[in-house]
C-alpha cells in the first residue's frame, strides 16, 4: 500500500483538562509553555471553546521524551509527522 493510499486518522480535538491530564501540566503551565513557543497553541472553536489538536500534543510528548532522554532535537514541531509539518 502506497503512502498516497493509507487512510488517514480522523483529527482529534482535546479541551484543557484532557491537555493537562496527558501532559502531567497544569492549566496555567499549559499557557506560560504555548507563550514561550515551548508548547503547541490551542486552537479556538468559538469564544468560549479552546482546544488542542491531538496529534501536536502527542509529538509534544515525543519530544519530551527524546530531549529526556538525551536527544537533541530543536522543537516538538520536529516530531510532528510529516505530512502535518507546517
Amino acid at each position: 500500500m502506497s503512502a498516497d493510499a493509507s487512510p488517514t486518522q480522523p483529527i482529534v480535538f482535546l479541551r484543557a483538562p484532557q491537555v493537562c491530564l496527558k501532559t502531567g501540566r497544569s492549566k496555567r503551565q499549559l499557557y506560560r509553555m504555548v507563550a514561550a513557543d515551548e508548547f503547541p497553541p490551542s486552537h479556538r472553536q468559538s469564544h468560549k471553546v479552546a482546544v488542542w489538536y491531538g496529534h501536536e500534543v502527542e509529538a509534544w510528548l515525543i519530544w519530551r521524551m527524546a530531549v529526556d532522554a538525551g536527544k537533541r532535537i530543536a522543537s516538538w514541531r520536529d516530531c510532528l509527522p510529516e505530512g502535518l509539518r507546517a
